[in-house]
């Protein structure tokens, strides 16, 4: 999952313009973990979104590994929440581009990063970064 998060960031980080925030929001009621990781500041075509967990797919074809990836970091992202039997969605928000993920914990499944019933919130610019815990 550590995989997951990390690829999502840096898309996030690469593809928000100059100023905009990056909103992470982990949360944890009764068994199932949220996250939610929105880059403000732009949208994708609708027809795009629908590719992006595609191998090798990438916005833009006119980049290649020297300027912009793979185009295997949503893809891997895709695997990875389907191992862990996970849903998961990117699409565009009201302010920009939502990556959203929620899994329900087994028995065995430890998630001591959230503790249960608590939100956690963190937005994110080059300039500034804000960490808010709120009880629930």
């Amino acid at each position: 999952m550590e995989r997951t998060i990390q690829n999502i960031l840096v898309n996030a980080v690469r593809y928000s313009p100059k100023g905009e925030l990056i909103r992470i929001s982990l949360s944890k009621a009764d068994n199932i973990i949220c996250c939610e990781i929105e880059n403000t500041g732009v949208h994708i075509d609708e027809n795009a979104i629908k590719h992006f967990f595609e191998p090798f797919y990438r916005i833009d074809t006119s980049r290649d590994r020297n300027t912009g990836g793979t185009g295997l970091g949503l893809y891997i992202v895709c695997k990875i929440m389907e191992i862990h039997h996970a849903k998961y969605s990117i699409r565009n928000s009201k302010s920009g581009v939502l990556f959203y993920y929620s899994k329900t914990t087994d028995d065995g499944d430890t998630c001591s990063m959230v503790p249960p019933t608590e939100h956690v919130a963190i937005a994110y610019s080059d300039e500034t970064a804000t960490d808010t815990t709120q009880q629930q």
